[in-house]
C-alpha cells in the first residue's frame, strides 16, 4: 500500500512538530532554534500582476531549506512507530511517500493487515493535523498468479482496489516482480520526451547538433537507463528491456542527427559518440555494483541473501541455465570477485573495447550482407576492407556547433546515406530509372561529384583520400557541404541554406 501526504511540507503544523520533538527528548536550545526557525514567517501572492496583501504562515515549513526535510521526517516519526508494532508490517519511506508492504500467508491475511495499518494512518493523521492524498493511495498484490488479484482493500469509506505496478522513486514495480511493465514505462517516457526534442529542430533547422546531443544524454538516455542495474542483462547483443529499448535509442538519434532512417544505427553512434544502449547499461551496472561492493552495500546483501537460502527448508530441482545466466555469472564474480572494485576509469576504457568489438561485428555483417558474402568475422580482420582492419571505431563527427542544415548534411556525406542517385536507387525510389550521375560517367555519390563529375566546379580535395580527411575538419567538411548545396542537388535542404545565408554576418560562416 502506498500513502502519500497531501501538501507535505506546507500542512506541517507548527505546534504539533514543537510537541513531538519535546516527545522525543530534543535540547531546549534546539527547540528554541528550530521555533524561530518556523514562527512569524509570511507571504503574498501575484496573479495577473496583482499582489495581495502579506499573510501569516502558521503551518508548513520553506521548501529548499536543507532543514525542512530533517523536520518532516521527525514529524512523520510517530507514526512509523505506530506502524512498526504490527506484525507481518514492513516499512519503506522516502519523503513524504510511505509504502506499507504486509506479508501473510493468505491474501486475506495482507488485506487485515493493510486494514489495520490504514486505520492507525488515519488515527495518526486526525491526531496531527495530516491529510493522506487519496489520488495517489495505491493497493498492488505481489503474487506470480496468471490472473491479477481483485481483492480491495477498505480504507475507511473507501473500497480501494489493487492496481497492476506500483511506482516508487521512479521505478515500476509489477505485480509479477519482473521489468517488462518499468521497460515499456520507461520507453514510452521516452518517446513522449522525444515528441519534445523534435519540437527543438528537424533535418534542416532547429537546435545544433552538439546542444542536441547534450539534450539526448542528460534527458533522454536517462530516462531509459533509470534503475538499469535492477532489469538489464549483460550481453555481447541487446538482451531483455535493453532491446526494446535500443531501437528507441536509434529513433532519436536519427532525429537529432538529421539522418535518414536507412543510416545504420551503429554509424550513428559512432559519428555522435554515443555508446550502443545495451553497452552503456553495462557500463552503469557495473559502476553501480562497484559502488556496492566499496561502501559495503554488497556484503550486507549477500549476508541477507544466505540467511534467506538458509531458510529455503525445501530443496528446489535444478533447472536448465541458459548461457546468457553462465554469462551473468561471470560477469558478477569478475566485477565483485576478490579484490578492489574497478574504478570509473578502467569501466570506461572496458565500454570503449566492447564499443569497438561490437562496432566491428555490425560493421563486418553489414558488409557481407551487401556483397551476398559468407563468412565475415569480426576476429578475422584480414577478410575485413582496410579502413575495418585497423579494430577502431571511426573518428567522431565534431562539427556539432555548425548550422543544423550543415551538420545534417556532413553526417549524411560521412555515413553515405544521401539523396543523390546512388543511394535513391538502391532505395528502390518510384520512377528513378538509374543510379548514374547526370554527367553519365559513372554513379551519382558524393565522391563522384567532388572527384569526377564534369558538370560541376571542383572543390580543393582532388584524391578520395582528401575527401575523408576534409570529411573529419569541420571547417573543411561544413566548406564541402555548401558547395555541395550550392550545386542544387539537394533540394530538401536549399531553402534553409539560403534562408540562413540571407541574414545579416552570416553569409560566409559555419
Amino acid at each position: 500500500m502506498q500513502l502519500d501526504i497531501a501538501g507535505a511540507f506546507d500542512a506541517m503544523p507548527h505546534e504539533c512538530l514543537l510537541e513531538i520533538l519535546a516527545h522525543l527528548g530534543a535540547d531546549p536550545a534546539a527547540l528554541n532554534l528550530i521555533s524561530s526557525f518556523l514562527d512569524d514567517r509570511s507571504t503574498y501572492l501575484v496573479i495577473d500582476g496583482v499582489s495581495i496583501g502579506l499573510f501569516r504562515l502558521r503551518c508548513g515549513s520553506p521548501q529548499g531549506s536543507p532543514i525542512s526535510p530533517i523536520l518532516f521526517i521527525l514529524y512523520i516519526l510517530i507514526l512509523y512507530y505506530y506502524l512498526s508494532n504490527i506484525p507481518g508490517i514492513q516499512l519503506i519511506g522516502f519523503s513524504d511517500d510511505s509504502n506499507i508492504v504486509a506479508i501473510a500467508p493468505t491474501y486475506a491475511g495482507v488485506v487485515r493487515l493493510l486494514e489495520e495499518a490504514w486505520t492507525r494512518c488515519a488515527s495518526w493523521a486526525d491526531a496531527h493535523g495530516a491529510t493522506f492524498a487519496a489520488a495517489k493511495t495505491t493497493i498492488t498484490h505481489f503474487t506470480r498468479a496468471h490472473s491479477p488479484l481483485t481483492t480491495s482493500v477498505q480504507l475507511g469509506p473507501v473500497s480501494q482496489p489493487p492496481t497492476e505496478a506500483a511506482r516508487f522513486l521512479g521505478f515500476y514495480f509489477h505485480r509479477k516482480l519482473t521489468w517488462e511493465y518499468h521497460a515499456r514505462e520507461a520507453k514510452a517516457r521516452a518517446a513522449r520526451a522525444a515528441g519534445a526534442l523534435s519540437g527543438t529542430g528537424r533535418m534542416a533547422w532547429g537546435t545544433r547538433l552538439e546542444n542536441a546531443r547534450l539534450i539526448y544524454t542528460m534527458v533522454h538516455r536517462a530516462i531509459l537507463t533509470y534503475r538499469s542495474v535492477l532489469f538489464h542483462k549483460p550481453g555481447d547483443i541487446p538482451l531483455g528491456p535493453a532491446r526494446t529499448m535500443s531501437g528507441t535509442q536509434h529513433d532519436m538519434l536519427r532525429l537529432l542527427a538529421g539522418a535518414f532512417r536507412a543510416t545504420p544505427a551503429h554509424h550513428l553512434e559512432a559519428e555522435l559518440q554515443i555508446p550502443p544502449l545495451h553497452l552503456y547499461m553495462t557500463y552503469r551496472s557495473e559502476r553501480s555494483l562497484a559502488r556496492f561492493k566499496n561502501n559495503g552495500t554488497l556484503a550486507r546483501v549477500r549476508a541477507v541473501s544466505a540467511a534467506v537460502a538458509g531458510l529455503q527448508r525445501l530443496p528446489r530441482r535444478q533447472r536448465y541455465r541458459r548461457p546468457l545466466e553462465d554469462y551473468h555469472r561471470q560477469y558478477s564474480r569478475d566485477l565483485l570477485g576478490a579484490g578492489p572494485a574497478l574504478d570509473r576509469k578502467s569501466l570506461s576504457k572496458q565500454l570503449n573495447e566492447r564499443w569497438q568489438q561490437h562496432w566491428l561485428h555490425q560493421e563486418s555483417t553489414r558488409l557481407s550482407r551487401r556483397s551476398g558474402a559468407q563468412g565475415h568475422r569480426p576476429s578475422n580482420c584480414s577478410e575485413l576492407p582496410p579502413r575495418l582492419r585497423t579494430g577502431r571505431l571511426p573518428a567522431p563527427y565534431r562539427g556539432g556547433n555548425t548550422p543544423k542544415h550543415i551538420s545534417s548534411l556532413v553526417l549524411q556525406i560521412r555515413t553515405g546515406k544521401i539523396s543523390l542517385n546512388d543511394f535513391l536507387f538502391s532505395r528502390r525510389v518510384p520512377d528513378l530509372a538509374s543510379p548514374l550521375c547526370r554527367c553519365g560517367s559513372g554513379r551519382e555519390t558524393v565522391f563522384h561529384m567532388i572527384l569526377h563529375c564534369e558538370l560541376y566546379d571542383r572543390p580543393l580535395p582532388s584524391t578520395e583520400a582528401a575527401v575523408r580527411r576534409a570529411l573529419d575538419e569541420p571547417n573543411d567538411a561544413a566548406r564541402l557541404a555548401r558547395w555541395l548545396l550550392d550545386t542544387g542537388r539537394i533540394g530538401y535542404l536549399t531553402a534553409a541554406h539560403r534562408a540562413h545565408d540571407s541574414r545579416p554576418g552570416q553569409g560566409t560562416t559555419n
